[in-house]
C-alpha cells in the first residue's frame, strides 16, 4: 500500500497535509499524488554517506511528476513497475477509470520503458539484482533495495501467476488457488536464497544487514483475494485490525543475536535504525525511532505506543499504547467479510498482548463514567486533537473528528485479544 511505503522511506507517519493524502487505497495511475517533495527519503541520507543505491521493483508513491520518481529521490538506478501492481507476465496494469478499462506497460529502467523483457517478473527481479550485487564496485558501500511484487496479486486479468515448477512444490496442498499463492511465496524464497547467495560469492555478506518485510496482511476475501492467510490475527488488508498491521520482519546480520525480538516496532523506524546502522543520523526531526542498539544489544525497545493506521478516506484510525490498542472512527470495510456490520464505538479498547493479566487490570482501570481505561483518555484527547488538524485540509479528517463528537457518550468495553 502507499501509505506503507511512504512511512518506510521516509520515517514519516502523518504528519503533513500531503502525506495525509495518500492514507487508505493505493495511488491510482490516474491520480496526480506522491510523497512531497520537500520529504527526505531513506536513499537520500544513505548516499551522503557514500552509498550506492539502487531500486528493484515496486514504487507506488508517485510518478505523474518528475520529483515524485525514483531517481529524483535518492536511488541511483531504477527499474521496476511505478503502480501497485503488474501482470507477473505481460508487466501490464489493468485499471477501470469511470468504469471505463484502460491499460498500459508498468515496466522501466529508470524513465525508460521497458518492452524487450521476458520471463516471470519474480525472475527478473531477482536477475536484475544479482547482477547489480556480481558488478558493484565494492569501493562504496550498497544499498539495495529489492521490493518485489510477489505474492501480491498480479495488474492484469489473472489475479496469481507463478511458474509451474514452484506450483509443483506445493503439491501437498489441495486447495488450488491456495496451491497457487504458495507457489508465488517459494518464488519469492528462492529470490532470497539466490541473493544472499550473490552476496555471499562476493565476499561482501558478513558486512551485509538483511531486512525481509511486508507491508500488511493478506487480502483474503473480495475480487482481489490472494488465498494467504493471516490466522490467528483478525481482518485483512485495509482494516484496522491486527490481521491487516502487524507483519512479520527478519533483520539479519552476523552482530545481531539469534532470537525473537518482542518489542515495538513501526516501519517508521526502519529510517533512523538502518541510518544508525550505517554510521548516519538524521539532524531533523521525524516520527522513526532508532532501535538499533535496541536489537544489537538486546536493550529495551525504546517505541512505547505507535499510530497503527489512519484511514482518512473512510474515517478511523488505530493507535497502539504500550498493551493497549485504541480504534476512533467508524469501520465497514467490504474486504472483511467478517467486519461488514460492525459498527465500532469511538474509542473500542482491546489488549493486543493476549495475556489474560493485561486484561483483567485493564478491567479494573476503567472509568465507569467513560467506559474507557483512566489512563487513555488524555490519549484519546490527544488523537481527537490530530484528526481535528488535519480538517484543515483533507475533508476525511474533518469526517473523523465529527465521528468522535457524535459518539463521544458510547461506552467502550475492555474487549478480549480480538483487534
Amino acid at each position: 500500500m502507499a501509505r506503507t511505503s511512504a512511512n518506510f522511506s521516509t520515517g514519516m507517519t502523518y504528519g503533513n497535509d500531503e502525506l495525509v493524502r495518500v492514507q487508505g487505497v493505493s495511488i491510482a495511475a490516474s491520480e496526480d499524488l506522491g510523497i512531497p517533495e520537500f520529504e527526505r527519503l531513506l536513499p537520500s541520507y544513505l548516499r551522503e554517506l557514500g552509498y550506492e543505491t539502487c531500486l528493484i521493483g515496486k514504487w507506488n508513491v508517485g510518478k505523474s511528476r518528475e520529483h515524485y520518481l525514483p531517481n529524483h529521490r535518492g536511488f541511483n538506478t531504477f527499474y521496476g513497475f511505478l503502480d501497485g501492481s503488474i501482470d507477473y507476465y505481460t508487466y501490464d496494469l489493468i485499471e477501470t477509470w469511470n468504469g471505463d478499462i484502460a491499460y498500459g506497460l508498468n515496466l522501466y529502467n529508470n524513465t525508460e520503458p521497458v518492452e524487450d523483457q521476458i520471463g516471470h517478473i519474480t525472475e527478473v527481479f531477482t536477475d536484475k539484482a544479482v547482477h547489480i550485487i556480481q558488478n558493484h564496485n565494492s569501493t562504496y558501500p550498497l544499498y539495495l533495495h529489492l521490493s518485489h511484487a510477489a505474492p501480491h496479486v498480479g495488474g492484469g486479468m489473472v489475479n496469481l501467476q507463478t511458474p509451474t515448477d514452484t506450483i509443483a512444490a506445493n503439491s501437498h496442498i489441495a486447495h488450488s488457488a491456495r496451491r497457487m499463492y504458495a507457489g508465488m511465496v517459494t518464488g519469492l524464497d528462492k529470490s532470497v536464497g539466490r541473493v544472499v547467495a550473490a552476496l555471499s560469492e562476493r565476499g561482501m555478506l558478513q558486512n551485509t544487514i538483511i531486512v525481509i518485510v511486508s507491508d500488511n496482511g493478506a487480502l483474503t476475501t473480495g475480487a482481489l483475494q490472494n488465498f494467504g492467510s493471516n490466522f490467528p490475527l483478525r481482518g485483512v488488508k485495509g482494516t484496522p485490525w491486527e490481521g491487516a498491521l502487524r507483519s512479520p520482519a527478519l533483520i539479519w546480520h552476523p552482530l545481531l543475536p539469534s532470537t525473537t525480538w518482542r518489542g515495538l516496532f513501526h516501519v517508521t523506524d526502519w529510517v533512523p535504525t538502518l541510518l544508525s546502522a550505517a554510521g548516519g543520523s538524521i539532524a531533523t526531526h521525524i516520527d522513526g525511532i532508532d532501535q538499533w542498539f535496541s536489537l544489537k544489544n538486546g536493550e529495551k525497545p525504546k517505541r512505547k505506543n505507535a499510530l497503527l493506521a489512519l484511514d482518512s478516506l473512510n474515517g478511523w484510525l488505530a493507535f497502539r499504547e504500550g498493551d493497549l490498542k485504541i480504534i476512533i472512527g467508524q469501520h465497514n470495510h467490504s474486504w472483511d467479510a467478517a467486519a461488514m456490520t460492525v459498527r465500532l464505538a469511538v474509542a473500542t479498547v482491546a489488549c493486543v498482548s493476549g495475556k489474560e493479566h493485561a486484561a483483567r487490570d485493564l478491567r479494573q482501570r476503567v472509568d465507569a463514567s467513560r467506559g474507557m481505561p483512566r489512563h487513555l483518555t488524555p490519549r484519546v484527547a490527544s488523537l481527537r486533537s490530530h484528526t481535528v488538524a488535519q480538517s484543515n485540509s483533507n475533508v476525511s479528517g474533518a469526517r473523523i473528528s465529527a465521528l468522535y463528537s457524535q459518539n463521544s457518550g458510547c461506552r467502550s468495553v475492555p474487549l478480549p485479544w480480538v483487534g
